[in-house]
């Protein structure tokens, strides 16, 4: 079949097995490394349900800009899904959030995902994150920078290697009594599968970073060879007081702290949709792997928020049908 992009919404869904694990090159130069890290994969939790049913609908999409990112692209994004393990209730109902995306998103090349219904940990709802990442691509707007597959191929207009699906989402069939499959909103008993997808989706299309805390010593760069290495989100975190996390020493204490304080998103595009002020990330202490840095803080965006999609937990009878302003400001900030 022809890749192309299309004008609005597209899908294909494959059924397949033996899909690969993530993996992540360099484009320019023998020096570059060959293995890179790949961020952990994030989770969404269950999480407490709000008091009654909340429902975020799907925004209608705004005129195209008539100049910068927006306009250097064609408008929607073509999608590619292998399903593995889904039955058709439970396919269609990951494919809703696939379409939700398609609209919302602009895309030079189109996005793989490969979609596994597993056997995960309890009180994991699903976890997702890049299955494949480039750095130092011809069209690269930062340097030592990995990026999802997804972004580097928007970036350079065409798929750059293709071998394997760009975002990798797990699911957890053994929540399957407790998931709404449906396309209506989920009843105050039931978690809404289109919004456990739209929102691991979210994770690979770039909510992905190295920010960690371990035995008290906080990061947010890999370093390999003695050279550092950000993902895109990386570069926008912020302490409380407004300095960049990049800027604080690798594996120090001062960094630990400040990544169980308080953590900001920063960009001109987050301003722009948030009253001029950065977005609040999670931050909890301790610090939670898979949960903490990557995810908005579900305080500031609660259920029934219309920011609240990428928060790291969903509650019973809480359907949200959109990512938010401030998720696709986050987006655009790293090269969407």
């Amino acid at each position: 079949m022809k890749r192309r992009i299309l004008s609005c919404m597209a899908a294909m869904a494959i059924t397949t097995t033996g899909l690969s694990g993530p993996t992540a090159s360099a484009q320019q130069g023998e020096s570059e490394p060959q293995d890179l890290p790949v961020p952990g994969m994030k989770t969404l939790q269950i999480g407490p349900s709000p008091t009654k049913p909340t429902y975020v609908r799907e925004q209608v999409a705004k005129s195209p800009a008539k100049s910068g990112r927006a306009a250097r692209a064609v408008a929607g994004s073509y999608w590619k899904v292998y399903y593995q393990g889904f039955t058709p209730e439970v396919q269609a109902a990951f494919q809703r959030a696939v379409d939700i995306w398609s609209r919302k998103l602009t895309s030079n090349a189109p996005i793989t995902v490969a979609a596994v219904w597993a056997d995960l940990p309890d009180k994991v709802l699903a976890q997702a994150g890049p299955n494949e990442l480039q750095v130092n691509f011809a069209g690269a707007e930062k340097r030592n920078t990995i990026y999802p597959a997804s972004i580097a191929n928007h970036l350079q207009r065409k798929q750059i290697d293709g071998t394997r699906p760009d975002i990798k989402v797990m699911l957890n069939k053994n929540y399957a009594p407790d998931f709404h499959f449906g396309a209506d909103p989920a009843p105050a008993d039931k978690v809404d599968f289109t919004t456990t997808v739209l929102h691991e989706l979210g994770h690979g299309l770039g909510s992905a970073g190295f920010g960690t805390v371990s035995k008290g010593l906080g990061r947010v760069k890999t370093v390999i060879g003695g050279q550092s290495y950000l993902t895109p989100f990386d570069h926008f975190t912020t302490t409380g007081d407004g300095g960049f996390l990049t800027k604080h020493a690798t594996n120090s204490v001062a960094l630990g702290n400040h990544l169980q304080w308080i953590v900001k998103f920063d960009s001109p595009q987050v301003r722009a949709v948030n009253g001029g002020e950065p977005a609040r990330l999670y931050s909890p202490r301790p610090f939670e792997p898979g949960s903490s840095y990557t995810h908005l803080d579900e305080n500031t965006y609660p259920a029934g928020n219309p920011n609240s999609l990428m928060t790291p937990s969903l509650g019973r009878g809480e359907t949200i049908r959109d990512p938010g302003e401030l998720t696709m400001a986050m987006y655009d900030s790293m090269g969407w």
